[in-house]
């Protein structure tokens, strides 16, 4: 039988009890994150970026020099474990001129955070292209993620940490998925500025792999977390009422071979999932005390 271990309650107006540090230095009001970006090419033309929906006023080179976006850069808020792309365009200045020779980009965040560029942990990519004087344009895109610097750790799969999000009353948290080979696996990671309706329902969730080694099963029809496969453990997203919903955590040896039709242990008759035995050894249950989506209330149990 579960006991219950640790409980956080909060409303839209006061923190009831937390666990762990507050992250309001690393986030803003609405529980994401600042983040600067800029970029330097050696070109022929003109150039923008854009991240998420800002983008950078166009600078232009000639002669194949370098243009520099603005010197201050340009600030967007992104939300942590979330996929945003990240387009550079470069437009060709005519009369067969153009053409973009390297590429040096930049993206930076508070130092509780860090970046991943195209899966890979950096803030900065530099890039060669065929040069200037071809007349061509280019449009190359990026993924970029933002990752809490504690997101999975040492910690052991399940573990889990959750904390006021800002001083207006918000909540965020993380739940470790254990290592890898070499690296972590991460977390599933959520950051709200106030306390919403929204928690009540798994769609706060974020997750993005940064490693082939882990398998990310979403809902087909509303690309929610469903199951997270990594190589210590299985996460195991499950909705019990409209206000209600679990993440369950099951060591490796307890979970089957993904199958198409199969159960999952939650019994829900749905394809592409891991089978899962016995109980889990760390559930963290998300729930509405008042059970009323209405009602600005959310509780987080360790179970």
């Amino acid at each position: 039988m579960f006991s219950t271990k640790r409980l956080v309650l909060l409303t839209a107006f006061a923190l009831v009890s937390a666990i762990g540090k507050s992250a309001a230095q690393c986030t803003t009001c609405d529980g994401d994150v600042k983040v600067d970006f800029k970029g330097a090419l050696c070109i022929d033309e003109s150039f923008t970026l854009q991240l998420h929906d800002k983008t950078t006023i166009p600078a232009t080179g000639a002669n194949c020099g370098y243009a520099y976006s603005p010197p201050l850069p340009e600030k967007v808020k992104l939300k942590p474990d979330k996929a945003y792309t990240l387009t550079l365009t470069a437009i060709p200045s005519g009369g067969g001129n153009g053409g973009v020779s390297s590429v040096h980009l930049e993206v930076t965040c508070p130092p509780c955070y860090k970046v991943y560029i195209d899966g890979e942990e950096t803030s900065v990519y530099d890039g060669n292209e065929p040069g200037c004087g071809t007349g061509q344009g280019l449009t190359k895109t990026f993924t970029v993620i933002i990752k809490p610097n504690s997101a999975g750790g040492t910690d052991s799969g399940g573990d889990g940490n959750v904390s006021a999000g800002s001083s207006s009353g918000g909540l965020s948290g993380d739940f470790s998925l254990g290592g890898l080979t070499n690296s972590s696996a991460g977390a599933i990671s959520f950051s709200l500025g106030t306390i919403t309706p929204d928690l009540f329902m798994p769609g706060v969730l974020n997750y993005e792999s940064v490693s082939p080694d882990v398998d990310v099963v979403r809902d087909p029809g509303t690309h929610v977390l469903r199951q997270i496969k990594a190589s210590e453990v299985l996460a195991e997203i499950v909705t019990l009422t409209a206000t209600s919903y679990e993440i369950r955590f099951y060591p490796s040896a307890q979970v089957g071979v993904k199958a198409a039709g199969i159960y999952s242990g939650s019994g829900n008759p749905l394809g592409g999932l891991y089978p899962v035995t016995g109980s889990p050894s760390h559930l963290w249950r998300f729930s509405s005390p008042k059970n009323s989506a209405a009602t600005p209330v959310i509780q987080v149990t360790e179970i």
